[in-house]
């Protein structure tokens, strides 16, 4: 119905005890391609939350259950990241996003060790994809209060386009928008306000199907987390 009404949510993935996802399931992306679908998310061995890694899990259906990258395959007690962070001190790697195109899959992630950047890696459509991650580099460098990017691959325009918050958590926070022709290299071309003032907006999101597109001729949704407490903080 448009997105009126929604189901009752369910657990559907949790860590593995005594792995290397054991603290954390978070920051979920999803994407359906080959007949499984698949959850990127982000986990730490760091009990403070920071020095992240991206993991990855993938099941028949949208319920489960879930198989976890291992490293060579999928499923067992042993769960790997498939993009590793190797600084210390500083928040890592996470919060993923894709997108199917032209038979190749684009991981959009988080990296920030001091300065937020997106990175962005693809790898061929093939069971084992994770094995045949090739890195690409930075697609975005935000500024400071910024967080994680969400791509989608819009068909009429045939472009990437990103969107991520600004001066996140804050009364002044905005949503920022990038456009990219080939999914490696973004320019930034505007930014969204006035969607809720005071806000407090961060962690933003655009809606697309299961392969990560957006059809124009159908309604789309930009969602948010939001809320400030009585002294403008966020809540």
């Amino acid at each position: 119905d448009g997105g009126i009404s929604w189901t009752t949510e369910e657990m559907t993935l949790k860590p593995t005890r005594y792995s290397r996802d054991q603290y954390s399931i978070c920051d979920p992306a999803a994407i359906c391609f080959g007949g499984y679908y698949y959850i990127g998310y982000t986990s730490t061995e760091n009990v403070g939350g920071i020095e992240n890694h991206l993991y990855v899990a993938r099941s028949a259906t949208p319920d489960g259950p879930w198989e976890k990258w291992n490293g060579t395959g999928w499923g067992g007690p042993t769960v790997q990241p498939i993009v590793e962070f190797d600084r210390k001190g500083a928040w890592g790697i996470g919060e993923p996003s894709f997108v199917v195109k032209d038979d190749k899959l684009y991981v959009y992630y988080t990296y920030d060790a001091g300065t937020p950047t997106t990175r962005v890696a693809t790898a061929p459509l093939t069971e084992d994809w994770p094995a045949s991650l090739q890195q690409h580099g930075t697609a975005v460098t935000k500024t400071g209060g910024s967080d994680h990017c969400d791509v989608k691959y819009v068909d009429a325009a045939h472009r990437f386009i990103a969107v991520n918050t600004v001066k996140r958590m804050t009364r002044d926070a905005y949503i920022e928008v990038w456009q990219s022709a080939d999914g490696i290299e973004f320019e930034h071309v505007g930014k969204i306000e006035g969607i809720l003032y005071p806000s407090g907006l961060h962690n933003c999101g655009i809606s697309g199907d299961e392969s990560g597109h957006i059809d124009v001729t159908r309604p789309q949704f930009i969602a948010f987390a939001y809320g400030l407490d009585a002294s403008g903080n966020s809540a």
